[in-house]
């Protein structure tokens, strides 16, 4: 087995009012390989993840996962913060994708009903397809910053999209510089219906399943091979815990490992991660590289990628 392949990472929702209860546990956050920061939900709600791992941001040396409810918004915004957060965690940050088809969902963006749920997964394929060629829109050499010749930027390396889909028109350009990775790595959850099975198909990078054993996680990495496996373990108790990734980790590619962040201090991460380490699915060289590197996934090549000019 590849050490370097399998993935150790943490899933918690940020707490309501009080960044600073993230900030002590960085510590504790660090034996992970990631972070994966939800916003909550109804009395849980929490405070706004990116945002949230902005700060964290210079206290960590992980990959920075921010979950973002792509529902019933606008992708223009959400490209923005997310290659801003990339840019300053020097391309350790992805985004895992929240698809919410409650009624009170739609009733908040001052829809009268929810859309259908393949019809919402429809409107999410277009969406992350929009927010990548956002990314994508400048050229990795677009910035040039000759002060001599007083040139910021080449325009010949800067795209419009002129996008026209069923749920979204977009002219283009981004207005700040591609991404430091190119894209964000895209995590989705796979919940066994058949719009988060399409956006794991046609989008995610790195999918998240529940499942106890090597044969169900098989059968979800044949079924999706573009893409990276992760089992969902909710903390249980390290003996609890251990025995769950132990059923799967022969065939998973990682773990993320769900924790309320209130319990992070009385939580032994570092113990988890050295018994990964013991079992062989770790190594312990340095972190180095991209969140996309350290994850196995390709380079992201843009869709508008220009010749080279000399």
């Amino acid at each position: 087995m590849n050490v370097d392949a399998f993935s150790f990472g943490v899933a918690i929702s940020a707490p309501a009012n009080d960044i600073q209860v993230l900030a002590a546990r960085t510590a504790d956050l660090q034996a992970a390989d990631f972070l994966i920061l939800t916003g909550g939900a109804g009395e849980r709600a929490g405070l706004a993840p990116i945002p949230a791992l902005g700060f964290l941001a210079p206290h960590t040396t992980i990959g920075l996962v921010a979950e973002v409810d792509v529902s019933y918004v606008e992708p223009f915004f959400a490209s923005r913060e997310l290659a801003t957060l990339d840019h300053a965690t020097v391309g350790r940050a992805g985004w895992q994708l929240k698809v919410d088809t409650s009624g009170e969902a739609a009733r908040k963006r001052g829809l009268s009903a929810p859309l259908p749920p393949d019809e919402l997964a429809e409107r999410v394929v277009e969406y992350t397809t929009v927010v990548c060629d956002l990314w994508d829109s400048w050229d990795d050499d677009a910035v040039v910053r000759d002060r001599a010749r007083g040139i910021f930027i080449r325009a010949d390396r800067v795209h419009r999209l002129d996008h026209v889909g069923k749920y979204f028109r977009m002219r283009g350009p981004a207005n700040l510089p591609r991404p430091f990775q190119g894209h964000l790595p895209t995590f989705v959850s796979l919940t066994g219906d058949a719009h988060s099975s399409r956006l794991a198909s046609e989008v995610g990078e790195v999918i998240r399943i529940r499942a106890t054993s090597a044969d169900e996680v098989g059968a979800v990495r044949a079924r999706f091979p573009q893409a990276r496996v992760l089992v969902d373990v909710p903390f249980t108790g390290m003996s609890a815990t251990l025995a769950a990734i132990d059923g799967v980790s022969e065939v998973a590619q990682g773990i993320v490992v769900e924790l309320d962040a209130l319990d992070l201090g009385g939580t032994p991460l570092t113990v988890l991660a050295a018994e990964l380490t013991k079992r062989g699915l770790r190594g312990d060289a340095p972190r180095t590289g991209t969140f996309r590197e350290r994850l196995g996934l390709p380079a992201a090549i843009s869709r508008f990628a220009s010749k080279e000019i000399s």
